[in-house]
């Protein structure tokens, strides 16, 4: 194994470490939400709160799908990171969406970017080195 491959296989390491922490906070936090939902305290910061650490438990999970198909097969397939992205984009749409402070070009811009993942991702799967 030469030097630089160590290197890379160390960082994704660090990645998957960093990010399989993320979810344990995200659930820590989640968890910490379910008092305060109880006693219906402050429960519209609080849900919107909860919804924000569930949707970034989805993306951290996409990232670590991303991570182990690296360590699996030795490369990344586009599909799993256009996943993430297109997660992501719909978890900026909805946490913007939801105390209404979104504005109609920033909700035009979001979707149009969320279209062009999509696309890409539907061009990814047609043309991937799997089924040629």
């Amino acid at each position: 194994m030469e030097k630089h491959d160590i290197v890379i296989k160390s960082g994704a390491w660090v990645i998957f470490i960093i990010i399989f922490i993320g979810i344990i906070l995200s659930v820590v936090g989640i968890i910490s939400y379910l008092p305060q939902m109880i006693s219906y305290i402050s429960l519209e910061s609080t849900l919107q709160e909860f919804i924000t650490d569930i949707l970034n438990i989805v993306i951290l999970l996409e990232l670590m799908a991303l991570v182990s198909q690296y360590f699996s097969k030795e490369r990344i397939k586009l599909e799993y990171a256009l996943d993430a992205a297109a997660i992501f984009i719909i978890r900026e749409i909805i946490i913007k969406i939801y105390p209404e402070n979104i504005s109609i070009i920033t909700l035009a811009a979001l979707t149009t970017v969320l279209v062009v993942i999509i696309l890409l991702r539907t061009i990814a799967i047609r043309y991937s080195p799997d089924k040629m």
